[in-house]
């Protein structure tokens, strides 16, 4: 087995610019389809019929839909019920805390001032 080391050969194509270019791709502007033989406008008038919900309609229909997520239908019950989850924090006097045990040193390995040194 042998193994060439010569790049593949690949067809080159040439053009010829003799020859004339075919013409430039036409574009169209298109219209958009009319309804009732006029052109639909960007009027406010002309918006999607959208049935108007009056407050009380929308309120109810969050409350039933914060019933059916959340299991209340209203903030105010939840806030009423204690909080029972997480126990209450056991806060200790700042002079019957253990001390950490943490070791400065404010100076660096090699003696210097560290941080601090000016330069």
């Amino acid at each position: 087995s042998r193994k060439s080391k010569s790049p593949p050969k690949v067809p080159i194509v040439i053009q010829d610019d003799s020859l004339p270019a075919g013409p430039p791709p036409q574009i169209r502007i298109l219209k958009r389809p009319t309804s009732n033989g006029v052109l639909s406008s960007s009027h406010p008038a002309s918006r999607p019929a959208f049935p108007v919900k009056s407050l009380a309609q929308r309120e109810a229909e969050y409350a039933e839909a914060r019933k059916r997520i959340l299991g209340s239908a209203s903030p105010e019950e939840e806030q009423e019920k204690p909080i029972l989850d997480r126990p209450p924090r056991i806060s200790q006097p700042e002079d019957s805390r253990q001390p950490n045990n943490v070791i400065r040193q404010p100076l660096g390995p090699d003696g210097s001032q560290g941080f601090k040194q000016r330069r």
